[in-house]
């Protein structure tokens, strides 16, 4: 299953947005359900490691570790980067998510593009119906985080 939501950025520059993707920004996207708990946050660059424990109430904690597998830059321009389920929560089987910054205009569009799969179809429908929310708020929370201009 795949989803796909963009995020409009106003009067911002391509590599200062790629520049605020760190652990700020990343416990900031966090949604409300279910909590989490950052282990381990590497970065955005090929190698690096971001590692969190979901808390669900009634379930034992899940871990899901996700690895940098992809970074790409073209300064001014556009800024790609791909993270990869490595350890899942039961209720996934795989992850892939691309994000991507680019300029256009003296704007900068975010694209976050996700691929999952689930064992089973429960799953994989509990899954779309918590994650693709979960990132559709990232719209709003994208251009609360990064006021310019």
């Amino acid at each position: 299953m795949h989803f796909t939501i963009q995020s409009h950025i106003r009067e911002a520059s391509v590599d200062a947005v790629f520049a605020g993707f760190n652990l700020n920004l990343f416990t900031f996207l966090s949604p409300a359900f279910p909590k989490m708990r950052v282990q381990q946050f590497d970065g955005c660059h090929t190698g690096n490691i971001v590692s969190v424990s979901l808390l669900v109430p009634g379930l034992p904690e899940q871990k899901w570790i996700s690895e940098i597998t992809r970074h790409q830059s073209e300064f001014g321009r556009m800024h790609e980067f791909t993270d990869e389920g490595r350890t899942l929560p039961f209720f996934l089987k795989k992850w892939t998510h691309v994000h991507r910054i680019e300029q256009v205009g003296n704007d900068v569009l975010i694209t976050d593009a996700i691929r999952f799969e689930t064992p089973w179809f429960f799953p994989r429908l509990f899954a779309y119906l918590m994650l693709y929310p979960s990132f559709y708020t990232r719209k709003k929370k994208y251009a609360a985080y990064f006021k310019f201009g």
